[in-house]
């Protein structure tokens, strides 16, 4: 609900309902009625809060929006299938607000990023399950349940899973690329 949101967005941001009514320049009274579900603001006063919390207006209505709520409950995880068998599950609450992204990756049997990618930052996985093998321009590694590797995202490199079934990594890219 638009005031949940709201309220969410006061708090995540540890300010007081007096200080953000001040800046909006809306009495206390209001803001806490609009936070309540108790009073609708106008667009104008929904445009002073935005303002007054650093906030597009759009996130308000977003009723998936959690702000910064850091937990990612496990049946609500954003997730991306690929055509060549690999699942990516999002554990990072908005990615976009965080300076680090975490996905649960699940490989099947055979599946690999099929061509070689770079991109912005670094990265490290850990392969909870299976063997995967990581090929970089110049290297290969084969990582099996247990061990960890770092890389450069922006040196070329491609995954592939060379178990005789899944393979299970959590990865991490810094700053994200979701």
């Amino acid at each position: 609900m638009l005031g949940t949101n709201i309220r969410l967005a006061r708090v995540s941001r540890k300010l007081t309902i007096s200080e953000v009514a001040r800046s909006a320049d809306i009495t206390r009274s209001l803001w806490s009625q609009i936070e309540n579900n108790k009073a609708n603001p106008s667009i104008n006063t929904l445009m002073a809060i935005a303002k007054a919390l650093q906030v597009p207006i759009g996130s308000f209505f977003d009723e998936d929006n959690h702000l910064d709520n850091p937990v990612v409950r496990a049946g609500e995880r954003k997730t991306l299938k690929t055509r060549n068998g690999i699942t990516y599950f999002l554990l990072t609450p908005e990615p976009s607000r965080h300076s680090i992204e975490f996905l649960y990756n699940i490989f099947e049997k055979g599946s690999s990023t099929e061509i070689f990618y770079s991109h912005q930052g670094e990265e490290c996985g850990i392969v909870l399950e299976g063997r995967l093998r990581i090929d970089t321009d110049s290297e290969e590694y084969i990582l099996e349940a247990g061990d960890s590797i770092v890389l450069l995202s922006s040196k070329p490199h491609k995954l592939t899973n060379v178990s005789t079934g899944k393979t299970i990594a959590i990865w991490a890219n810094s700053p994200p690329s979701w």
